[in-house]
This record gives structure tokens, C-alpha cells and sequence, in this order.
């Protein structure tokens, strides 16, 4: 039984050196074009934008330099206006760009 636990801790210990291998690969030598990008399709969603910045900017395996693009709704602009003067410079701050787009809805 012992010899099983044995097995089993090495396994686990080649596994965890495979992921910080793929995980330092990925973080070297991914493209830089690859960002991310935040859909503000709705009112609940344009209030979380705080929020959800935030979580990007915290997320524990994100490249710190990968592009960040929030994409609003035109409908919502129309309805509610554009982002305010302290929501754009917080996605500025950030190191995004806002954009509105139609969306087409299938």
C-alpha cells in the first residue's frame, strides 16, 4: 500500500510540473494580439463594469499586457448614453479601449 502512495505522489508531482511548464510556456511565448474583451449587452451588466475590470485586472493567470477591449451595446448607448467620464478613465486606467458595436441578435 505504501508503494501505491509512493506511485501516486510522483504522479502528481510530474503532473504539477507539466502545468508550471505549459503555464510559463503560455505566458512567454503566447501572442500578444490575445486579449480580452467584455461585452456590455445590458444595464446590470454596464453597472458591474467596476466590478468585472477589476476581476481582470486581478485574474491570477492573465498576462498583465494582454489588450483589454469593453464592447457596448449600441441599443444601450441609445438608451442610456454612452459611459460616463469616470467609467472610461477607469477602463483607460486599466489599459482598454471602449468600442460600440451593433450586435445582431440570431
Amino acid at each position: 500500500m505504501e508503494l501505491f502512495f509512493e506511485i501516486f505522489l510522483a504522479a502528481f508531482a510530474v503532473f504539477g510540473l507539466w502545468c508550471a511548464f505549459c503555464l510559463a510556456a503560455q505566458s512567454l511565448f503566447a501572442s500578444r494580439c490575445v486579449g480580452t474583451v467584455i461585452e456590455v449587452l445590458d444595464r446590470e451588466t454596464a453597472a458591474n463594469l467596476p466590478m468585472l475590470l477589476e476581476e481582470v485586472r486581478h485574474a491570477p493567470f492573465a498576462r498583465r499586457r494582454a489588450p483589454l477591449i469593453v464592447l457596448y451595446s449600441a441599443e444601450l448607448c441609445l438608451t442610456y448614453g454612452e459611459p460616463s467620464e469616470a467609467e472610461r478613465e477607469w477602463i483607460e486606467s486599466c489599459g482598454g479601449r471602449w468600442f460600440v458595436v451593433q450586435i445582431k441578435n440570431n
